[in-house]
């Protein structure tokens, strides 16, 4: 059972507080959109909540400096758009099938002349691109770490980079990732297999993260630099 909190309280930043019951401690996570959302037990006073924002309160605004504000598309021909780290102008093409390549410097997105909607279709193409270098990855690391995911989804997902049903072996990630390098869709592919091998964010898990990957936390780090534009 979830419980919104009500605080009076404002800071110059966006906070929304939900309690929850079971928690021993208190966590702040920044959202792609550049809010704040603090999770604390259900039975924890108002008075400490505000007091451990109030404490985080620098690291808060350091981090939310860092982000890069979202980015509003049009999807017309000339946008410059990420693909896999870098930027690229988008241009239209009329051809038998829907598909999209670089080609001379030019981010092509090839549509037939019964396409309606260009946003969707280079969503849609956006997906099945993103879709071939998580599965290059998955089967890169899953023997190495010896584990099984059964399979892979994309999805438009706003506040994480990915999932991992550790029931089924099911992995899920964020569309987004196909605007950001490789080594960063590594990581967050080696970091939801990770969870196969230990369910939260445990220092057991933190400690396989860095023998898997020992500069992990700096490509984290980047995953922020960069635009959001699939949200």
């Amino acid at each position: 059972m979830y419980k919104k909190q009500q605080i009076k309280k404002t800071w110059p930043y966006p906070v929304s507080i939900i309690t929850k019951p079971g928690l021993r401690g208190m966590y702040i996570r920044l959202t792609r959109d550049k809010k704040v959302k603090v999770t604390a037990p259900l039975s924890m006073p108002v008075e400490d909540i505000i007091r451990f924002i109030d404490s985080r309160d620098a690291w808060i605004r350091k981090n939310l400096a860092r982000m890069a504000d979202p980015v509003s598309y049009e999807c017309v021909t000339g946008e410059m758009h990420y693909f896999f780290g870098k930027q690229y102008p988008l241009h239209f093409f009329e051809a038998p099938s829907g598909g999209i390549a670089l080609r001379n410097g030019r981010l092509e997105m090839d549509m037939t002349p019964r396409t309606k909607n260009r946003a969707l279709l280079y969503r849609k193409l956006m997906k099945e691109e993103l879709k071939k270098v998580l599965v290059h990855y998955i089967r890169l690391w899953a023997p190495q770490m010896k584990v099984r995911p059964t399979s892979v989804t994309v999805k438009v997902m706003k506040s994480r980079w990915g999932s991992c049903n550790v029931k089924t072996g099911e992995l899920c990630f964020a569309l987004d990732l196909v605007t950001k390098p490789e080594p960063c869709i590594e990581s967050v592919v080696v970091h939801e297999l990770n969870h196969l091998l230990e369910t939260g964010h445990t220092p057991r898990f933190h400690a396989l993260m860095t023998h898997w990957l020992p500069d992990y936390k700096e490509r984290t780090k980047i995953l922020t630099a960069w635009p959001r534009e699939f949200i």
